[in-house]
């Protein structure tokens, strides 16, 4: 009986220990299950907030399609204007241009010159590719020669822009030595009443003696030649000329009683032979015949010549260039001074022409484009349209010439 009631006893409490074991266990669970349901809940309102998230983006997204679907369109709306669209002809530019109010002078000007343009570049370009083709049996794109020529106008025109034209009637600078010589004057001995003797002679640029002092008078060379006065006793008599002469003192031409000077430009220079004007070259040789009664220094390409009672103007090759006058001047600036039958001045340009009628009792010169003109006692001055800068209503003028 014992031995049944300890176990007895034994039994109860190990039932006692498993039902708090259980009750233990009961509660665990129930935490476990309470810490689900609120990890449930957290992982509903986490889900929530990323569903959001996923909604915006997928606006921004939907925008952003929709904004290139429309650029997209215009674009495509775009390129099938410009398919429908013809090209803009010269015709199709100027009839939009009209019904917009039509062109002015100036307009027409620039288009008709734009296309007088591109119609010589093209044309120019297919010469050349003809010549290529002729000579080469090969041809060269149209556009390129296009280009190539377009950029040879563009480097002229440049050119012609920056590089200053010299003009003819450009200021001259000094120039010592021509033809590396100077002519000089020294005195050579003294005469029987104990006077100083003057010759003229040429020296180098080291002061060396290359033509001995000999002449009267000597003028500065001119691409090889330079004029001389020589005085010589012959037969008795003394005899005084004028000659051109070579770098080393050698007479080159015929003898003349009178000479002018050479131009630089033409190489010609008037002299008298015989009682009568002409023109020799600086290698003494007779370029204009000695048929006229009076002629001055070429100027500018032109020279003054009188033949008879009337003068006009010569060129190099002794060609009339003007019509005849009572009376001229030398070209200065492109014009000439002329005096009509009348008596009354004008000017001509370079081609002969008169454009600056004879109205006036006297004329200057041009200067810087300028010329003072007398009518009468008044004095005024023109510029080279002919147009008063300055009315003749003053008895005299103070000009200052820098």
């Amino acid at each position: 009986m014992g031995v049944w009631k300890n176990s007895k006893k034994g039994e109860d409490k190990k039932t006692e220990e498993q039902a708090v074991i259980e009750s233990n266990y009961k509660v665990s669970d129930d935490e476990v299950e309470e810490k689900a349901e609120s990890d449930a809940k957290k992982d509903i309102v986490d889900l929530n907030d990323v569903e959001v998230v996923i909604d915006k983006i997928d606006d921004e997204i939907n925008k952003s399609e929709n904004q290139e679907d429309k650029t997209a369109a215009v674009e495509s709306e775009e390129k099938e204007k410009k398919k429908k669209e013809k090209p803009k002809t010269k015709q199709s530019v100027e009839k939009q241009h009209k019904s917009q109010g039509g062109y002015n002078a100036f307009d027409r000007f620039f288009i008709s010159l734009w296309a007088v343009m591109v119609a010589s570049v093209t044309t120019v370009s297919k010469g050349i590719n003809y010549c290529i083709r002729k000579i080469f049996k090969h041809e060269l794109p149209i556009r390129y020669l296009n280009a190539f020529i377009v950029i040879l106008i563009v480097v002229l025109l440049v050119y012609l822009i920056t590089v200053p034209v010299k003009l003819s009637y450009e200021e001259e600078k000094l120039e010592i030595y021509t033809n590396n010589l100077v002519a000089v004057q020294k005195s050579v001995g003294n005469d029987t009443d104990g006077n100083p003797i003057y010759k003229w002679g040429y020296v180098d640029k080291f002061g060396k003696v290359k033509i001995d002092f000999r002449y009267e008078e000597a003028k500065p060379f001119c691409s090889g030649g330079a004029l001389v006065k020589v005085s010589n006793v012959e037969n008795g008599a003394i005899q005084e000329y004028w000659v051109v002469i070579d770098g080393k003192g050698n007479e080159k031409s015929e003898r003349y009683s009178m000479v002018g000077n050479f131009d630089k430009d033409t190489k010609l220079c008037w002299a008298v032979r015989n009682g009568k004007y002409g023109f020799v070259n600086t290698s003494g040789k007779t370029v204009i015949n000695f048929a006229y009664d009076g002629a001055e220094d070429f100027s500018e390409g032109y020279a003054c010549v009188k033949f008879g009672d009337v003068y006009y103007y010569i060129d190099k090759y002794g060609k009339k260039k003007s019509y005849e006058y009572a009376e001229i001047r030398s070209f200065n600036e492109g014009f000439g001074a002329v005096k009509a039958a009348n008596g009354k001045w004008g000017f001509v340009n370079s081609k002969g022409k008169e454009v600056i009628t004879c109205y006036y009792d006297m004329v200057s010169d041009f200067i810087d484009g300028y010329a003072v003109v007398c009518l009468g006692e008044a004095v005024g001055i023109i510029n080279t349209n002919g147009k008063y800068v300055l009315d003749p209503d003053y008895k005299d003028i103070s000009l200052s010439y820098q």
